[in-house]
């Protein structure tokens, strides 16, 4: 049975022996209570049997970001795991030789200071994300006991305004010299408000003629060039089934030639496009349709939203064909679009005076 002490700032320890390199070391844990000291203790043996634990003193900053890493962002998507991957990156690059022991609040600081120093500002905030898991899961490892994490602080990114294609956009781009399958594919981003994604996985036995919808049931996503469809959407509630209005199903009628992916890749009708691949269509597409300003496939789909909001559409219901997964999400275009429309109100008012 373990032997407790209780310590003057009110923790009670435990030690244990642990084998690192061959050779056995002591090990002290703490807790608030005796349960907490004897769940780690239980965690600490489940990890060193796994051969994460390692020798407190002498860690580095890069072996508790590749052991972190592994056990808790391995499993996660691949966008994820790739965002994580890139802010670990960054901190190895700068601190990765330190001990994990050894690092100051500062160092993350300046750190942190180098990225927005340089217009990284999202890139920063990803770092401290990062920063902030990894020092807080290295306390409960018992590695440092201080969070060096707390009060960090990245200046906020301002959000550039997603305004939807004008009436007059739109017309420019019905009126562009598109092939057909630009056409159908920038049609079924503004008439659906399916994300690129979605799209992109697009097979032809989704589009059903029959009862004029279009079924959204997986997602396209890129693991670094390459591409990757997931059997699902980008969550449960991307599951859906959209109408299609009659333009995008005339625009459909004309490029459809055959069977598979709906927008393959342009010189392998079999295969999905894959990122390179899909920069270039896109690209050719915004040169035919000239707009003043440069638009994403996320434009249309806001665009898509902003016309179920003006057309009467029950915020339900919008949720469901934009497949958010949180009622919240909607709520938040709705509510903008509210603003804008009480904005719009009192220059009525005005002008009757």
């Amino acid at each position: 049975m373990a032997k407790y002490s209780k310590r003057a700032d009110g923790r009670y320890c435990t030690t244990i022996t642990v084998t690192i390199d061959g050779e056995k070391k002591k090990k002290t844990v703490y807790g608030k209570t005796v349960r907490e000291v004897d769940d780690k203790v239980a965690e600490i043996r489940s990890l060193h049997n796994r051969g994460v634990v390692v020798d407190d003193r002498s860690v580095t900053v890069q072996e508790w970001a590749d052991m972190w890493y592994n056990l808790y962002k391995a499993n996660k998507s691949v966008n994820t795991q790739q965002m994580y991957s890139v802010a670990m990156n960054h901190i190895v690059k700068e601190l990765g030789t330190y001990r994990l022991s050894d690092l100051k609040k500062h160092m993350l600081q300046t750190l942190l200071n180098k990225r927005v120093e340089e217009g990284h500002i999202r890139s920063a905030e990803i770092i401290r994300l990062t920063l902030k898991q990894m020092i807080a899961a290295a306390i409960d490892e018992q590695y440092i006991f201080v969070d060096i994490s707390k009060g960090l602080t990245v200046p906020k990114s301002q959000k550039s305004e997603k305004k939807p294609l004008s009436l007059d956009e739109v017309a420019r781009i019905k009126e562009s010299e598109l092939t057909v399958k630009e056409r159908a594919f920038i049609y079924v981003l503004l008439y659906t408000g399916i994300r690129k994604g979605e799209a992109l996985a697009l097979d032809w036995s989704d589009v059903d003629n029959k009862n004029n919808k279009i079924h959204i049931n997986k997602n396209l996503i890129y693991a670094g060039h390459r591409a990757e469809v997931k059997d699902s959407p980008k969550t449960a509630a991307g599951i859906r089934s959209i109408p299609i209005p009659k333009e995008l199903a005339d625009a459909l009628n004309e490029y459809k030639d055959g069977e598979g992916i709906v927008f393959p890749q342009l010189t392998a009708v079999e295969k999905y496009m894959t990122s390179s691949s899909f920069t270039k269509f896109w690209n050719e597409i915004l040169k035919k349709i000239n707009l003043d300003r440069k638009i994403t496939p996320h434009i249309l789909r806001h665009t898509y939203a902003t016309r179920l909001y003006y057309a009467g559409v029950d915020i339900k219901q919008a949720q469901y064909l934009l497949g958010h997964s949180s009622i919240q999400v909607t709520l938040g275009i709705y509510t903008h679009l509210d603003n804008e429309r009480i904005e719009k109100d009192i220059d009525k008012l005005e002008n009757l005076y």
